[in-house]
């Protein structure tokens, strides 16, 4: 690991915020590439790479992924020699991808110095949070006049054919925990979730696995209400619609964050990662995502604050369990509620 440890005084300014890289960083590594979502990186990360270059010399590019799923595929089809040095990706799938040693690195706490500021849930060997968010309701209020109340309220009638809802694979399940929940049921046993989506069917116009396509649904008109995080608020509104959101017991939590991939480039790849936990790019990031930061000391937009959950009622997921199970929830979910 001595090749990631830098000293405090080429890495830290006073504010804890990365200077210039050094010289010998420099001939070492002028650019690195991170895989990333393509809303992320324009709506937030773009910015962030921008400065990060001013700051150090090094030149961050991007490669898109639809989802975190078809960015491990790429991941590991180049294993033996990797072209990507940051992978963004869900804590979930982080927790599953982290036991690839030849692919991914143990992060080296000692030379990210923000890590230690961020809140404990978004901290791991293999992985950072870069923000985090809920699973809630967002809905148009010129189609929806009663507002919603609860998560109970989507098996309303009133609903019929107007909710867009993930898949499976979307948000590593939680649709189908919640619904569990809701029900008498939960992680360990999901037989009331899908009982629940069943009968949930009828009033749903699409399971999507695409938020882009399901946000630009909602903002179009061909859906009235749609299970999704905060940034499909923002993007909505941003749009012109005029939208609202509520965070329902139970709230689940989740995580997207960064993971080290292993290559040549570790070291200014780490100074990457710590850049984005810094208190001042965190509130680039988690502004420009309608995300939640994950440094205390950040803050998001103002109507964003107002979505999240309270802290009783936020829920977190065993990624363990639902790694071990989700391949077999995906093929019932495909079989007996999408079909």
């Amino acid at each position: 690991m001595a090749e990631f440890i830098m000293g405090r005084r080429h890495l830290l300014g006073a504010s804890g915020g990365l200077l210039a890289a050094p010289s010998l960083a420099r001939a070492q590594a002028r650019d690195i590439t991170i895989q990333i979502w393509g809303t992320t990186w324009t709506s937030s990360v773009r910015t962030v790479a921008q400065r990060f270059e001013a700051a150090t010399g090094i030149k961050v590019n991007a490669v898109t992924q639809a989802t975190s799923g078809e960015g491990l595929v790429r991941l590991q089809s180049m294993r033996a020699a990797p072209t990507i040095d940051v992978w963004f990706t869900t804590a979930s799938v982080a927790e599953r991808a982290k036991t690839d040693a030849q692919l991914f690195l143990p992060l080296p706490m000692a030379a990210i110095s923000n890590a230690a500021q961020i809140e404990a849930g978004a901290r791991a060997s293999h992985w950072l949070g870069v923000y985090f968010y809920q699973l809630g309701i967002v809905w148009r209020t010129d189609q929806v006049r009663e507002p919603i109340a609860s998560w109970q309220d989507l098996w309303a009638p009133r609903f019929a054919q107007k909710l867009g809802v993930p898949t499976m694979n979307s948000y590593q399940a939680r649709m189908l925990l919640v619904a569990a929940t809701l029900n008498g049921g939960g992680i360990a046993n999901v037989e009331p979730g899908f009982e629940a989506l069943k009968r949930l069917k009828p009033n749903v116009v699409t399971w999507y696995s695409s938020d882009t396509t399901a946000r630009q649904a909602l903002a179009q008109g061909e859906l009235a209400v749609l299970v999704a995080p905060p940034a499909a608020l923002k993007r909505v509104t941003d749009a012109g619609v005029q939208a609202r959101m509520i965070s329902p017991p139970p709230s689940p939590m989740m995580y997207d964050s960064m993971m080290l991939v292993n290559t040549p480039k570790r070291e200014a790849a780490a100074r990457f990662i710590d850049f984005c936990l810094s208190k001042d790019m965190q509130d680039v990031i988690a502004q420009g995502q309608g995300m939640g930061p994950v440094h205390p000391g950040a803050s998001t937009l103002p109507e964003i604050a107002a979505t999240l959950p309270k802290p009783e009622d936020r829920v977190s997921y065993d990624d363990d369990i639902i790694n071990a199970n989700i391949g077999a929830w995906n093929e019932r979910f495909s079989r007996e509620v999408a079909s």
